[in-house]
C-alpha cells in the first residue's frame, strides 16, 4: 500500500508558518492534533494552515482516517517542535499531526499516518530510529493517545506499525457522546479535570486561586459557567459534550490555537526583553512592555505555581510549553 498524499501548500506570502528556509530532513516527528472535535480532521486542519495560522506555528503534513494532506514542502522547515529556531527538531524534521477527532476512526488514521511514515523514511532514508515523538524535542505530553496507549494504540505499537509488524490493537472506540458518568462538574476530579482547567486557561478564563488541580471545585464551576455564557452555551456550569466540543474549537482557531509557538531556545527571566518577554507577558496578565522585571517575575511564579511547575519565576523549556 502506498498513500496518496494530497498537496495544499500555505500560500509562500504567509512567512510566519512558511518559512521558505530549506533543510534535508534527517528525522520524523509525530503529532497528535489533540482536538477531539468533530469535524476536526485533516482538510480542517489544512483549512487552518492555508487561511493564515497567526501564532508561529506549522506543520508538514496532517492526515486522518481517509486522507494525508500536505502544507509545506519535505524540504522546507516547519515550525512544530518547540525546541527554538535553530533547534534540531525544527531544523532538521518533517511533522506530522495525526487527527484525533471524535467522529474518525483513530486506529485508521494511525494507520495512515505509519504509512505515510515509511514512505518518508525510504524517501529520505531516514532510519528508524529518527522517528520521534513531538515529546523527544520539547517535553510537551505528545503525541497524547500514542504515549498512554489509552486509545488501544501504544508507541511501541506505532513503531511495530512502521516497520510492518502486524500489531493487536486493543479494540477501543474514542468517545464520540459523553454519558452522565462521563460528565465534567463539581465534585469532579483527575487527569480530566487537569486538561479541561488548562483549556480554560488557554481559551481566556480565570482561575486565580487554585488553577491546574485537578480538583472541579467552585472557582472551576464559575470559570465553566462564564464560558459558556461567553459562547452563547446552556449556562449549567457542567463540562458537558457541547461545552467540551466549544472549548476545543475555541483552543484550535487562530484567534487562541493550541498550536504550540516554538521555544525560543534560551531562558527567559528578570533582565530579558524582547518579544519573546511580551508573549511571557500576555500570557501571565501583565502589561506587555517587553521588560522582564519584578512584576513579571512574580507573575510568572504564580503562573508556575497554579501549574504545578517549579516556581522559580524562569521561563524555561516546561513552563513555555505549558504556556504555549
Amino acid at each position: 500500500m502506498c498513500m496518496n498524499i494530497v498537496q495544499r501548500f500555505i500560500p509562500a506570502s504567509n512567512k510566519d508558518t512558511r518559512s521558505g528556509i530549506k533543510m534535508v530532513p534527517k528525522y520524523i516527528t509525530i503529532h497528535e492534533t489533540d482536538n477531539p472535535s468533530p469535524g476536526a480532521d485533516a482538510d480542517a486542519h489544512a483549512r487552518l494552515q492555508e487561511r493564515g495560522n497567526d501564532r508561529t506555528a506549522s506543520w508538514h503534513l496532517q492526515i486522518d482516517d481517509h486522507e494525508a494532506i500536505q502544507s509545506i514542502p519535505f524540504d522546507e522547515v516547519a515550525w512544530a517542535a518547540g525546541d527554538g529556531e535553530n533547534g534540531p527538531g525544527n531544523k532538521l524534521s518533517i511533522h506530522i499531526e495525526t487527527c484525533v477527532n471524535s467522529d474518525g476512526d483513530f486506529k485508521k488514521a494511525v494507520q495512515n499516518t505509519a504509512e505515510v511514515t515509511r514512505q518518508l523514511m525510504v524517501q529520505f532514508n531516514i532510519p528508524i530510529a529518527n522517528v520521534v515523538q513531538h515529546n523527544h524535542w520539547s517535553g510537551k505530553n505528545c503525541p497524547r493517545h500514542l504515549r498512554a496507549g489509552d486509545w488501544g494504540i501504544s508507541w511501541s505499537d506505532y513503531i511495530g506499525m512502521v516497520q510492518g509488524i502486524k500489531v493487536a490493537q486493543t479494540p477501543v472506540q474514542p468517545v464520540t457522546k459523553s454519558s452522565p458518568s462521563n460528565l465534567l462538574k463539581k465534585g469532579s476530579t483527575g487527569e480530566a479535570v487537569k486538561k479541561y482547567q488548562q483549556d480554560l486557561i488557554k481559551a481566556g478564563e480565570k482561575l486565580p486561586r487554585y488553577g491546574v488541580d485537578g480538583d472541579f471545585g467552585e472557582e472551576t464551576e464559575v470559570a465553566t459557567k462564564a464560558f459558556q455564557a461567553r459562547h452563547g452555551l446552556s449556562v449549567d456550569g457542567i463540562a458537558g459534550p457541547e461545552t467540551l466540543a466549544k472549548l476545543a474549537e475555541v483552543l484550535s482557531s487562530p484567534a487562541t490555537g493550541a498550536s504550540v509557538v516554538p521555544y525560543p531556545g534560551h531562558s527567559i527571566k528578570r533582565g530579558s526583553k524582547g518579544t519573546d518577554v511580551q508573549r511571557v507577558q500576555r500570557a501571565v496578565g501583565v502589561t506587555a512592555d517587553g521588560d522582564f522585571g519584578p512584576a513579571t517575575e512574580r507573575a510568572v511564579k504564580a503562573y508556575q505555581s497554579r501549574h504545578g511547575l517549579a516556581a522559580d519565576g524562569i521561563v524555561g523549556p516546561q513552563t513555555w510549553s505549558v504556556m504555549f
